[in-house]
């Protein structure tokens, strides 16, 4: 995925591993979880600076790297769509989190998981579509889905769950 972004063939969604991975690599504390930690033990020592380079190199050098991405109609973010998505302008850090993280309400499930909410799929305007991926159980923590789901918003816009 790096070389295509870097030869400008290709686009990079920042999602919040992406994001985690750049601010560890800054040099700020950061809270790894468990496949996270797994994720530096399988890069391994010996790669371990130019994958670290990677995220820098991708979240502050690339113009293809975004928090999201627009082509018409169709939005794509990493985990969730932000109201002030659809009339563009400066990302706020609360914006940044949503686009990151989703919309969540402090709480957490029995296995650690936060409890996500979708109120934002409400905010899609009629003939929006936002497709995310993030969430392996979308909608309610159903249980993990194996083909795409779409959710309607109330303005008529869409919300399409991709991590399969």
């Amino acid at each position: 995925m790096y070389s295509v972004v870097r030869s400008r063939t290709g686009a990079f969604t920042v999602g919040n591993h992406d994001d985690k991975f750049y601010r560890y690599a800054k040099g700020n504390q950061v809270h790894l979880s468990h496949d996270a930690k797994q994720t530096l033990v399988d890069v391994g020592a010996a790669r371990m600076d130019s994958f670290l380079s990677m995220y820098v190199d991708l979240i502050e050098d690339m113009p293809y790297s975004r928090l999201y991405h627009n082509f018409d109609d169709i939005y794509v973010s990493h985990a969730a769509a932000h109201a002030n998505m659809f009339s563009g302008g400066k990302i706020t850090k609360s914006e940044s989190y949503v686009y990151l993280v989703g919309e969540t309400n402090g709480e957490r499930y029995d296995n650690g998981y936060p409890v996500r909410l979708y109120n934002w799929v409400n905010n899609i305007p009629a003939g929006k579509t936002v497709i995310v991926g993030h969430d392996r159980t979308p909608v309610n923590y159903l249980d993990v889905i194996d083909t795409p789901v779409e959710k309607l918003g109330s303005l008529g816009g869409r919300a399409i769950f991709i991590d399969t």
